[in-house]
């Protein structure tokens, strides 16, 4: 316990492994780079045909998931 208390919320975290990796080590780079690209520009992130993939176009890059992510990248 800290004195004073913290004026802030707190979280604990549990992270497991996959049993199978999304992508394998030799796109990771790739990958990356694709979401980091997507992530700086909405021009990027808009180009994408995303309903293609299943995913709702109105949806932002924060609200989908790191499978719908894999999807978008193999595009």
């Amino acid at each position: 316990d800290f004195t004073p208390p913290p004026a802030v919320d707190t979280v604990l975290l549990e992270l497991k492994p996959r049993s199978e990796p999304l992508l394998s080590t030799l796109e990771r780079d790739k990958y990356q780079s694709f979401v980091a690209k997507c992530y700086a520009s909405q021009k990027v992130f808009a180009t994408i045909p995303r309903a293609e993939a299943g995913i709702n176009p109105e949806r932002k890059p924060s609200e989908l998931t790191p499978e719908e992510w894999v999807r978008l990248y193999k595009l």
